[in-house]
């Protein structure tokens, strides 16, 4: 009888260890697609955003930002790289178009002004806001679907073709990031 309580538990193991591999199989380029879209986004868009601010508005303005809830904006890119996979990958992706106006909505009243947040020199105009804020959403936007095309992709097992594009943005955003980098500061 011992064998038996034994054996049943065994297969209770061998059954649990078949579930979470089947799991893992399915969950797997779901976890790989967000992964990449909200973590190396993140890594790699922030940094890149930031370098943009420092080259408009200089140093000094990106700190006084930072300490007066810019982290907000970190967040706000890891919420949309993760809202972007998902519409896309359910077929709702003009549900992404909206998101964006809204984006726009909500800064249009700076289009035009100068200083328009009153963070650096008032020759600025507002449409350099507008456009770095473009440029974020586009970059969130494209992690956002590799990130669903790499759910695609590794459900299939194109392990090279979902390396190439994750090596392609990423070397894409670096090379973006240095470039900015060397571009003339607005001085601090």
């Amino acid at each position: 009888m011992g064998n038996t309580v034994m054996e049943h538990e065994i297969e209770n193991v061998a059954a649990a260890l078949s579930w979470l591999t089947n799991a893992a199989k399915e969950l797997g380029p779901y976890l790989i697609g967000y992964a990449i879209a909200i973590v190396l986004g993140h890594i790699l868009v922030k940094p890149t955003v930031d370098a943009m601010w420092v080259a408009v508005y200089g140093k000094e303005t990106l700190k006084r930002l930072k300490s007066k809830n810019r982290w907000l904006t970190g967040v706000l890119g890891c919420v949309e790289r993760t809202l972007y996979v998902a519409c896309i990958s359910a077929g709702h992706a003009g549900f992404i178009a909206v998101w964006l106006g809204l984006k726009l909505v909500g800064n249009w009243r700076f289009l035009g002004q100068s200083n328009p947040k009153d963070t650096a020199d008032p020759s600025v105009p507002g449409t350099v806001d507008l456009n770095l804020l473009l440029v974020g959403s586009a970059l969130s936007l494209a992690y956002g679907a590799l990130g669903a095309q790499l759910i695609e992709w590794t459900s299939q097992h194109e392990w090279l073709l979902s390396s190439a594009a994750t090596l392609a943005l990423a070397a894409g955003t670096l090379g973006l990031y240095f470039y900015i980098r060397k571009r003339p500061r607005c001085a601090d």
